[in-house]
């Protein structure tokens, strides 16, 4: 017996949780990797019995293994949050059934759904016009066709990608009315992890300015007696 959407959404929650809970963790990781670096330099530079060549050298292999350490960081969020996402958009774009005539038929609802659609566009209505109908009358069809085709629709008569961002947007913000349960669990999904990646990437991006020779490294590697080179 097939699962129902009720099902597949708890199913879908479980399964996203443990990434989404990885991906909000992230810039506490970073934080947690800059203060043992900074940690490190205040111990190298507060070493007297060490020459500026050997300080120098020390924390170059600090900086080294701290930028190792957070490329790793950076490819493990990114590997998470691209699988949200696909989990995510399996879930939005799958078939309604496995059943082939059934399948044919519902490519023949979205071939309809689009061309009622285009009609529109073509007589003047705006595609936010179109949305708040799709909406109204519940038309997951017609919800289905824009999502798959307006962005072409719109690059072709000229738009820039912001018109099409915010098509997007619009449909996403009206289609919840047409949604399972299970898609209105991978969308919020998709929805948390880009939020969690935001606060991700801004950390990692910071990190990774201040290993590349920020002034917070400049700050601890440098005495007020010698100089010492962070390149190289």
């Amino acid at each position: 017996m097939p699962q129902s959407a009720n099902a597949r959404a708890r199913d879908l929650q479980r399964k996203t949780a443990g990434d989404l809970a990885a991906l909000q963790g992230v810039p506490q990781s970073v934080a947690r990797l800059l203060q043992e670096v900074r940690s490190d330099m205040r111990r190298i530079r507060e070493t007297g019995d060490l020459t500026a060549a050997a300080k120098s050298r020390l924390v170059r292999e600090a900086r080294e293994t701290a930028a190792l350490q957070l490329e790793s960081l950076i490819e493990d969020a990114a590997d998470v949050r691209q699988a949200i996402i696909a989990d995510a958009e399996q879930v939005l774009t799958r078939p309604d059934t496995d059943d082939p005539t059934q399948q044919l038929l519902r490519e023949l609802q979205l071939q309809r759904a689009w061309a009622r659609t285009e009609r529109l566009l073509n007589s003047g209505a705006t595609v936010a016009e179109i949305i708040m109908r799709a909406a109204d009358t519940r038309d997951a069809a017609a919800f289905d066709a824009l999502r798959a085709e307006i962005g072409g629709w719109l690059l072709g008569h000229k738009a820039d990608t912001n018109e099409v961002e915010t098509a997007h947007a619009l449909i996403a913000e009206h289609e919840d009315s047409v949604l399972s349960l299970d898609q209105r669990a991978a969308k919020a999904a998709h929805k948390e992890a880009k939020h969690h990646a935001y606060f991700s990437d801004m950390a990692l991006n910071q990190a990774r300015e201040e290993l590349n020779g920020g002034s917070e490294w400049s700050q601890l590697a440098a005495g007020p007696d010698d100089v010492i080179a962070l390149g190289g």
